[in-house]
């Protein structure tokens, strides 16, 4: 690419990117990094961010663009400008999507109800952009000072410690942070694998201290497999006290035959190392805050819902309220279902907080076995189903966690029920 100056790489003529479009400039930064950046041509006026989302390492560019006024002009009109970019891994997430602002890179929630929610953590690297002789030019360092990719670098390594089958296709992983200190990285004579321990060092002081320092009442957090050719997100059925004592997370993960990271589960063994990411909230503070809550799983989509019954359960203990939760959980046969004896604790402890309701779709309700599957829903989650135990008068909020699909197919029913949107939500398993 030609220069402007020092400092800009040419991005092409102004006319070969139209107005309200984007277009994914790549160059190296000036310390040497490689750089990805969203250029936007909004009304003829140009703005850059970084394209990597903070929160799930998505591109940017491949998300949808919202101008937000309605939303934004109750707070600064972030310059003047409210077109913003959604997230592409989180456009069912976060009540309803999260949001970049393209011309300041600040992130944000819708909220429900509104207004938005900001977090400057999530806030994503802007770049001047100029215009000479018709050409569009952006600037090679951040203005705004946030560092480019956020934490993108920021994966601690994780000892596979323990490996427990749970059925006939799902285990129990347990990792432990890898501490990595400073002696051990001098120890380390190669520059090349002093460098990356000492990534992995810093890595783990960060997350250690994030957790000795916050406490999330919903969490997830990144799993990558030992070449770091494939992460995915789940859902640790311990507890954060136990993260924070222990360093320490278990993992109830169910194997597909197809899956990237269950290929690579089925071939490890215990004191191989993998990289988690950093904890993110998995619900909102405000969400749990409800009075009542309507839950659909499928699968290991009860992981997220096993956490927020034990966040609950907690509350309760502790002589506080905490909402009432209806579940309507999914699975094809009895011995599929996951956590039964802890789910079923938990509606025995606290019968008024907890209502769990079993569907199986690979079981017919017929003479034959009507015993055996007393006290089961058979079928696919349905509209009747959710309009019996779900229905949209008696609960605040939705949650759906499932495998890839139940989303898409349950969000209809939950609408048809007379659920808004803006009051369902996906949640990473």
């Amino acid at each position: 690419m030609a220069s402007l100056s020092s400092g800009y790489v040419l991005c092409g003529p102004a006319s070969s990117i139209p107005s309200n479009t984007s277009k994914l400039i790549s160059f190296t930064s000036p310390s040497g990094e490689s750089v990805e950046v969203g250029l936007y041509n909004i009304n003829n006026q140009f703005y850059a961010i970084d394209d990597l989302c903070t929160h799930k390492q998505a591109h940017l560019t491949q998300g949808d663009m919202e101008d937000l006024p309605q939303f934004l002009e109750q707070h600064e009109k972030e310059g003047g400008v409210s077109m913003c970019v959604r997230c592409p891994k989180h456009r069912k997430k976060f009540c309803g999507g999260l949001y970049f602002n393209v011309a300041s890179g600040r992130a944000f929630t819708k909220g429900s109800p509104p207004p938005p929610k900001f977090d400057p953590k999530w806030k994503v690297a802007t770049f001047e952009v100029k215009q000479v002789d018709g050409n569009v030019y952006v600037g090679t360092t951040p203005t705004n000072g946030v560092k480019l990719g956020g934490d993108k670098d920021t994966m601690c390594g994780a000892i596979l410690v323990d490996i427990k089958r749970y059925n006939h296709d799902s285990f129990i992983y347990t990792f432990k942070l890898d501490a990595i200190t400073k002696d051990d990285v001098k120890q380390i004579k190669d520059k090349k694998t002093q460098k990356q321990m000492k990534a992995l060092g810093m890595a783990y002081f960060k997350l250690t201290q994030k957790i000795s320092e916050t406490e999330f009442e919903c969490w997830h957090l990144d799993l990558r497999s030992p070449t770091g050719s494939v992460t995915r997100e789940y859902t640790p059925i311990s507890t954060w006290e136990t993260f924070r004592t222990t360093q320490k997370i278990e993992l109830l993960i169910k194997l597909y035959p197809q899956g990237s990271m269950s290929n690579v589960l089925a071939t490890s063994s215990v004191s191989q190392k993998f990289f988690v990411g950093m904890p993110k909230k998995t619900i909102p503070t405000q969400i749990l805050q409800s009075s009542s809550l309507a839950c659909i799983a499928g699968g290991t989509g009860i992981t997220p819902f096993y956490q927020l019954f034990t966040y609950v359960a907690k509350l309760l203990k502790e002589g506080k309220n905490g909402p009432r939760i209806t579940l309507l959980y999914s699975n094809k046969k009895k011995e599929d279902i996951l956590l039964y004896d802890n789910l079923q604790e938990f509606q025995k402890e606290y019968p008024k907080h907890f209502t769990i309701v079993y569907t199986l779709t690979r079981e017919e309700n017929t003479e034959e076995n009507k015993l055996q599957l007393m006290g089961y829903l058979c079928g696919r989650v349905s509209y009747e189903m959710i309009k019996k135990y779900l229905p949209s008068t008696s609960h605040d909020h939705a949650f759906v966690s499932g495998p890839s699909g139940m989303w898409s197919s349950v969000l209809p029913l939950l609408k048809e029920c007379g659920y808004s949107e803006s009051k369902c939500t996906e949640l990473e398993a």
